[in-house]
């Protein structure tokens, strides 16, 4: 593969993922919507002919390390038990312009 055509499957993946965050930002309009409209009608679930919009609720938890320690968990005990992942994965990054201000930043 020449460095041309990894250029444009690097264009092609840009493009791709801003269908998806337009695509993403999209679905969660139309979902505000339908939430909108279930509130309107005072239901949680509506059973339509081809599907059933519903309310659901879920609960997330994590530890907090730092409460960990204040109640008394020794640091060296939380080192212990965690956990840890790698991930590898291809990120692509667009070549900045010679002297274009970064994101967030002040010249």
């Amino acid at each position: 593969m020449t460095d041309e055509e990894l250029e444009l499957l690097c264009q092609e993946r840009r493009s791709a993922a801003e269908l998806r965050d337009l695509a993403e930002a999209e679905v969660k309009t139309l979902a505000k919507r339908i939430g909108d409209e279930m509130n309107e009608r005072g239901v949680e679930r509506v059973e339509l002919q081809g599907f059933i919009p519903r309310w659901v609720s879920q609960s997330r938890s994590t530890v907090d390390k730092v409460k960990l320690v204040e109640l008394g968990v020794p640091m060296a005990t939380i080192e212990q038990a965690t956990v840890h992942s790698d991930v590898t994965y291809v990120r692509v990054d667009e070549r900045k312009e010679a002297g274009a201000k970064k994101k967030g930043k002040a010249a």
